[in-house]
């Protein structure tokens, strides 16, 4: 059982002011027909998740959709929880789950958005590197449920060498750049 609410859209208010990155699209909708399910392990609030999700949708032009835990899912692993639970919908292809990475990539795998062939978690605040962060990091569970029900999928994650809160917004684009052309 699932209860859709509508809520603001991610896409207002900004969180951060970014300078536009120009990358080679040939100005055509969506170039390569990805169609990518995003989520984190961050929540919502991560600063760097709507600039992400803004990057994709106008600067990628992919066609995408949002499926995103409502808190902090951090060092949750591949955690699945089960319903009821109530899910708000943000915008048009928008949602926010009261749930960890694994099961926002399931609703949005058989619910929300079936038609995606990749799923792309992340970005993380941080690295995932080692055996003990990559076994219960949440953003690499995301992409391991993707995986699981046949999708391809990313887990990305951006550590900055400066700290928490110490990146550039030139800093923050490049890492967009860097992660779209891997």
């Amino acid at each position: 059982y699932l209860s859709i609410t509508k809520a603001r859209s991610f896409s207002q208010p900004k969180i951060m002011q970014r300078k536009q990155v120009k990358v080679d699209c040939n100005d055509q909708q969506n170039v390569n027909g990805l169609k990518v399910l995003l989520t984190n392990d961050d929540g919502h609030e991560s600063p760097f998740f709507n600039p992400w999700y803004q990057y994709v949708r106008d600067v990628l032009k992919w066609d995408c959709c949002v499926c995103i835990p409502d808190d902090q899912q951090s060092f949750i692993s591949k955690a699945v929880v089960k319903g009821p639970f109530k899910v708000d919908k943000r915008g048009e292809g928008e949602y926010l789950v009261p749930a960890p990475p694994a099961t926002c990539v399931n609703l949005g795998l058989y619910h929300f958005y079936q038609e995606a062939n990749l799923v792309i978690s992340g970005p993380n605040i941080g690295h995932n590197a080692g055996r003990c962060s990559v076994l219960s990091s949440g953003t690499v569970g995301g992409a391991i449920e993707g995986v699981l029900h046949g999708r391809k999928a990313v887990a990305l994650s951006f550590p900055f060498v400066n700290g928490w809160g110490n990146w550039t917004d030139q800093e923050l684009n490049e890492a967009f750049h860097r992660s779209a052309q891997e």
